[in-house]
């Protein structure tokens, strides 16, 4: 049976870690459409457990939901404390596109307390049709989620943020920021680059009392994103990491990429950013970088001194560095963990974890652990922990 399944399953899970297994939502084909369970793989052997249950997000279409098959920040993000995934969904039916946030909630394995889907909210008429790819998502360390996503008008781009409560689905737009499109015609034009984003927790404690309905992460907050340069046209080396508040829109940081970022996550434990990166030998590039010339590397960012430390050198591998990118990194374990690993990427097939030491100056990592073959290869993780 469980064989059977895993040769229906296409190559998509969202995974959270829990009880120290790793929480899956896996997409399969039944008689052409797409269906969601939700089942539990283990970090240590790479196997799906049999407790599966079907995720409840009915549709009224042929094809069903897609989740898209974008990176972490783009398509999915979680609330870690109490289990909550929240899952940006596209549902096409003929001519029409329904975009919505899903938020989920319930522990795996449970008949007695199955999954839930405890809110939905259709945010489709806040943008034109915007396929998924273009979509940023992060839960705000609070009680809500931020949606983003531009709306295209001529010349210019405007850049739509929505606070979607987690309570009860309340959609409260914020505020917009107007981008320029670039043409080939401009001599030089900045724009964002679809693709990963992360949130940070600048804002921290909250600006307002525990008990207000708006309780939110703050201004300082900030939704950082790739954005390139572009010169006539063409895209320019290297890009910058850009860090705005969700709220104002204001800029809190820009600062040059020099490990070429595919993927950023951070912790409120630490003021570290953890991430995989590909090194270069261009002047732009770490000088650190220059002899792992095209390897990925696993690094950690401190946004506060701009301080960027290569933690490990995973290698030069197109499949494998495509899906770590992918999945981004994973912090467990309330980050600083005593011993074990407190950080997991997914490389060739195998979850690697390593312990991260943040008090360190600089940080260090050391290679805790390696699961056997994970099959089918996870589409995503998102935290799922309790601190």
């Amino acid at each position: 049976q469980t064989e059977t399944m895993l040769r229906l399953c296409l190559l998509f899970a969202l995974l959270c870690i829990v009880a120290g297994e790793l929480r899956g939502l896996i997409a399969k084909n039944t008689h052409g459409k797409r269906e969601y369970i939700i089942g539990v793989l283990s970090p240590t052997n790479g196997t799906w457990l049999q407790d599966k249950q079907e995720l409840p997000v009915p549709s009224k279409c042929h094809d069903g939901w897609s989740f898209g098959s974008g990176y972490r920040g783009q398509t999915t993000s979680n609330f870690y404390l109490n289990g909550s995934w929240f899952l940006l969904g596209q549902e096409s039916c003929a001519e029409e596109r329904n975009t919505t946030l899903f938020g989920v909630f319930g522990p795996v394995g449970s008949t007695s307390y199955p999954p839930e889907l405890y809110f939905s909210s259709s945010i489709d008429h806040h943008w034109d049709r915007e396929p998924l790819k273009e979509f940023f998502v992060n839960w705000d360390w609070t009680c809500n989620i931020v949606v983003q996503a531009p709306r295209r008008n001529g010349t210019h781009e405007a850049w739509h943020t929505l606070q979607i409560s987690e309570y009860d689905g309340q959609v409260r737009p914020q505020a917009v920021v107007i981008d320029k499109i670039c043409t080939k015609e401009d001599e030089y034009c900045w724009r964002r680059v679809a693709g990963f984003s992360v949130m940070d927790a600048g804002g921290l404690p909250y600006p307002k009392g525990a008990a207000d309905p708006e309780v939110n992460c703050g201004n300082e907050c900030a939704v950082v994103t790739h954005e390139e340069l572009v010169m006539k046209g063409k895209p320019q080396k290297p890009m910058n990491l850009v860090g705005r508040s969700f709220r104002t829109g204001k800029v809190m940081y820009n600062v040059t990429d020099p490990v070429q970022v595919q993927t950023l996550t951070f912790n409120r434990g630490s003021v570290l950013f953890l991430g995989l990166g590909i090194c270069c030998a261009e002047r732009h590039c770490l000088k650190e970088c220059h002899k792992y010339n095209g390897d990925m590397v696993f690094f950690a960012w401190n946004p506060k001194t701009n301080k960027w430390t290569i933690l490990d050198v995973l290698g030069n591998d197109e499949e494998a560095m495509h899906n770590a990118a992918r999945i981004g990194v994973e912090v467990i374990h309330g980050w600083e963990p005593t011993k074990g690993a407190n950080a997991l990427v997914f490389w060739k097939g195998r979850i690697h974890g390593w312990h991260v030491n943040a008090k360190a100056n600089p940080p260090t990592a050391k290679l805790d652990s390696i699961s056997h073959t994970v099959s089918p290869i996870p589409f995503a993780w998102a935290e799922d922990q309790n601190y």
